[in-house]
């Protein structure tokens, strides 16, 4: 029997998800906008991800819930058709009937691109994603996280002293996605061993940094690249520039600001957190305008997600290696 609706249940709480038939009749469930980690609000703003606390009732995951705020002269999609809200960490789930019978099926976790300042799993139309992936000749799941992006998830006011705004915290949204699929994909019929991050132009940026980052070890096996750059140091002040001057505009900086102190730039960072998202997202539009985007990843020290790829390279590989490699 096939259900039209279908709850599942999971340590945070139950979900209901809603079956779907492709113009092609493959069939599927899709269980979307499930909530993988609180609100990055407030307090939270630019700081680790936190797991998400229980909730009570059944969560309705038959739709996309709101995107991360993104506003980009980059991209032709059009951000006021976007519903938008800093409440976005989620993660969509596509699974199969077949899947759910029996289990143990591989689990593709799709990273998106946009330069790391826009774009949202919400354009991926799930009867596409359902047609080409979940086809009754195929064992797989298919998982989209959303993470913050622009100023949200890439603010970096102190690249020389470390303060309370995590450098590069959607890599940290992401990894907490990746621990989320560990603990909870089973339900889906997803086996938590056999689970492939894919990624697409940044996205292909981001899986290339997790097969480094040692913070990534065990939370998949496989990597798929597609479209991204090639592997090449990164500055450790990346979007610096960026970050000030939109802390300036929003009148939380001023032109004497000392961000290597630790207190200066903390005050900064607690005016920061009181202001309006929509306003950040705003003045981060005026500054790309003006040619000062934000644009990425950045060097995050020894316990972070990136790293040089010479550093990489000379601490973990030797020439034998490359010359060994088929």
């Amino acid at each position: 029997m096939t259900l039209n609706v279908l709850p599942l249940q999971f340590c945070t709480g139950e979900i209901r998800g809603k079956y779907v038939k492709t113009s092609g009749n493959v069939e599927g469930y899709q269980f979307l906008g499930i909530p993988y980690a609180e609100a990055p609000i407030g307090e939270l703003r630019y700081r680790d991800p936190q797991p998400k606390r229980k909730w009570s009732g059944t969560l309705d995951a038959t739709d996309f819930r709101e995107s991360c705020f993104w506003n980009s002269s980059t991209t032709s999609n059009d951000p006021n058709k976007t519903p938008m809200s800093e409440d976005c960490l989620f993660i969509n789930v596509l699974t199969s009937p077949k899947c759910l019978r029996h289990g143990n099926c591989s689990v593709l976790v799709y990273i998106h691109g946009g330069g790391f300042d826009y774009d949202t799993p919400s354009l991926y139309p799930p009867h596409f994603l359902i047609e080409n992936f979940l086809t009754e000749d195929r064992s797989v799941l298919f998982v989209m996280p959303a993470y913050r992006l622009g100023s949200f998830g890439f603010l970096n006011l102190s690249p020389d002293a470390p303060s309370s705004a995590v450098r590069n915290v959607a890599f940290k949204d992401l990894i907490e996605a990746l621990r989320w699929v560990q603990r909870e994909i089973a339900k889906f019929g997803g086996s938590p061993d056999k689970v492939t991050i894919m990624g697409h132009s940044s996205g292909a940026t981001t899986v290339n940094l997790f097969t480094m980052s040692p913070l990534t070890k065990g939370l998949f096996s496989k990597a798929i690249v597609m479209s991204g750059e090639g592997l090449k140091p990164l500055p450790y002040d990346t979007n610096r520039m960026a970050s000030v001057q939109l802390a300036a505009s929003v009148g939380c900086a001023h032109w004497n600001t000392n961000f290597n102190d630790l207190k200066q730039t903390e005050k900064v960072l607690k005016c920061l957190r009181g202001v309006d998202a929509k306003r950040l997202i705003v003045q981060q539009r005026r500054l790309e305008d003006q040619g000062v985007a934000f644009s990425g990843p950045c060097i995050d020290g020894p316990h972070g997600v990136s790293l040089s790829f010479t550093v990489f390279v000379c601490n973990n590989f030797s020439a034998d290696s490359f010359a060994d490699a088929k």
